[in-house]
């Protein structure tokens, strides 16, 4: 009876061994004899394990040993591998296991694109990011599609995201599409636009700087006048060897910079969070105030322009009128003003970082501002109200548009006239001259009224 069950399992060995020679491939078929089955699955650099498989003395009435082993996969999913592995073999008890067991495996690693990014959607599950008590979050994972699905959603503002990896990442980068939102478009780009510089920098690294280094074609076009007069053959001899040492330097290869690739689809999940759980709650950083209204279809309706969202470099907001009087204010430093938030520099391209710049600025609408005053405090703010009420004179209007004040359309009409280019010919100038005098006397007329 014992030498008929020995004689039956070496026949099962057997006839699994031709299974496995015929049925897996010989580069990854590393061992196939009666003490071990050695498979190495090598998907991707990243997607790598090596399966062992043993027949035990029981078998083929009890399930074959797994052992599975990688370098490259978490060991949490590894033990989950292991499992589905020993969940096939006891399935095929009494039959063929080895092959049912290599093909369960190898067909989840091919079909399952986001086997290289377990471990962050392990932690991805458990992180909210920043605001996670008022963050809602969703996650909905498409395994044979690489797809990761995030819905968002923090108070009324509610963002829909797509994640997607192929089955080369982390090699390449992640890819986002925004699916929906109700964040104006200006935000979406800017929510895209920083996810794919995350992506690019976890593959790619910082972007280098392009060489200087002048080669021979960088002087191809170039004149006598250009080269600095005659060509005298000394000259011309140095200058070519000069040029063929510049380019012999410029074909030397530098020392590669290889850049490790590293996983970023957490590190992008996670900004997305953070972004949806902390933009509608930001405040202003001059006036405290929220930058954000509380309903998101309100945010495509602000027509003041002193009440619109502006974002600095530093990542802080602040309305634009907030801003501009911040920025537009003594002191005036040669480094930026600091954000009053983090201290950080306050770069924005609709302001100028040049201290020189602000306060000549600052100190012309200053003289603005007291040549308008002394002008109502001459006349009274009662007289200038009610006397000049539709119209004023020409010397008063004048003086309004110099001091940055709305005039009636009639009057900036005539200033616009009056400082247009006068003609140049002597009939001009006669003209001038004459216009000159009638608004002298139009002035003290009307000064003569009213005193």
């Amino acid at each position: 009876m014992a030498s008929d069950v020995s004689s039956e399992r070496e026949r099962m060995v057997l006839k699994e061994l031709a299974r496995a020679r015929d049925h897996i491939p010989d580069d990854e078929l590393v061992s196939c004899v009666r003490e071990l089955v050695l498979v190495r699955l090598c998907i991707t650099p990243y997607k790598e394990v090596t399966l062992q498989i043993q027949f035990p003395p029981g078998y083929p009435a009890s399930p074959v040993v797994v052992i599975l082993k990688s370098k490259a996969l978490p060991q949490s999913l590894v033990a989950k591998l292991k499992n589905l592995c020993e969940a096939e073999a006891a399935a095929h008890v009494a039959m063929c296991q080895v092959v049912p067991v290599y093909d369960k495996l190898k067909g989840f690693m091919v079909q399952n694109l986001l086997i290289a990014a377990w471990d962050e959607l392990v932690a991805l599950r458990s992180d909210g990011g920043d605001g996670e008590e008022t963050l809602s979050k969703k996650i909905k994972l498409y395994e044979a599609q690489g797809k990761v699905k995030l819905v968002l959603a923090q108070g009324k503002y509610k963002l829909t995201a797509e994640l997607t990896i192929d089955n080369q990442y982390p090699a390449s980068p992640v890819e986002l599409e925004i699916t929906r939102s109700n964040f104006t478009p200006q935000y979406e780009a800017m929510f895209a636009a920083h996810a794919k510089e995350l992506a690019r920098l976890a593959v790619s690294g910082p972007l280098q700087r392009l060489s200087t280094t002048k080669t021979r074609s960088s002087y191809a076009g170039s004149t006598f006048a250009e080269r600095g007069g005659r060509r005298i053959l000394g000259k011309t001899r140095r200058l070519l060897a000069d040029l063929e040492a510049a380019e012999a330097a410029a074909s030397t290869p530098e020392p590669s910079k290889t850049v490790e690739p590293r996983r970023s689809l957490l590190e992008v999940a996670q900004y997305l969070m953070s972004s949806v759980a902390n933009y509608p709650t930001q405040p202003c950083q001059c006036c405290e105030e929220p930058v954000f209204p509380a309903d998101p279809t309100e945010l495509g309706k602000v027509t003041s322009k002193a009440l619109q969202v502006e974002r600095v470099y530093c990542g802080h907001f602040y309305h634009y009128g907030c801003l501009d009087v911040f920025l537009n204010s003594p002191p005036f430093n040669s480094d930026g003003k600091p954000c009053p938030a983090c201290g950080k520099r306050i770069f924005h391209r609709k302001w100028s970082n040049d201290a020189k710049e602000l306060e000549s600025g600052w100190a012309h609408k200053q003289a603005r501002h007291r040549e308008i005053g002394e002008v109502i405090d001459f006349l009274g703010e009662d007289a200038v109200g009610e006397t000049y009420e539709g119209a004023p004179p020409p010397w008063l209007a004048g003086a309004l548009a110099r001091a940055g004040l709305v005039v009636p359309g009639d009057v900036a009409a005539a200033a616009t006239a009056a400082a247009a280019p006068p003609p140049s010919s002597a009939a001009g100038k006669r003209k001038r001259k004459k216009k000159k005098k009638a608004t002298a006397r139009m002035a003290q007329d009307d000064m003569s009224a009213f005193l």
